[in-house]
């Protein structure tokens, strides 16, 4: 645990005031919905740059705990939304599903997704 927190630490040091980038990839094949057994993919990519943090902002951010189990290290939607200066793309991606790609994902599929009107 030591040695994750160490890590964390210089991975969030090396960010002060960078661009990061958040990926994911979505697969659908439904073989119901499409007998040619077709997957349909999908790429979201997005941009998140943190302001340029200070030693005593990382170590109180480490202090919290709260970038433990998050696979960048931090929570966009928790504490670290006050560190976020920009982010273009999509916010449900950060947080861990692109929500409005894999919807249209599923429309496109033939299912009608409940969240959207």
């Amino acid at each position: 645990m030591l040695r994750l927190f160490l890590v964390l630490n210089a991975r969030l040091a090396h960010q002060r005031g960078r661009a990061a980038l958040s990926v994911a990839g979505i697969a659908l094949g439904i073989a119901l919905a499409d007998p040619r057994g077709v997957t349909r993919l999908r790429l979201v990519t997005t941009v998140v740059a943190f302001k340029r943090l200070t030693a005593d902002e990382i170590d109180r951010y480490l202090a919290s705990g709260e970038w433990r189990g998050k696979a960048g290290g931090y929570a966009i939607q928790g504490r670290a939304a006050a560190f976020v200066r920009f982010l273009s793309g999509s916010y449900s991606n950060v947080v861990g599903l692109p929500l409005y790609e894999t919807a249209a994902l599923l429309e496109g599929a033939g299912y009608r997704c409940a969240a959207l009107p």
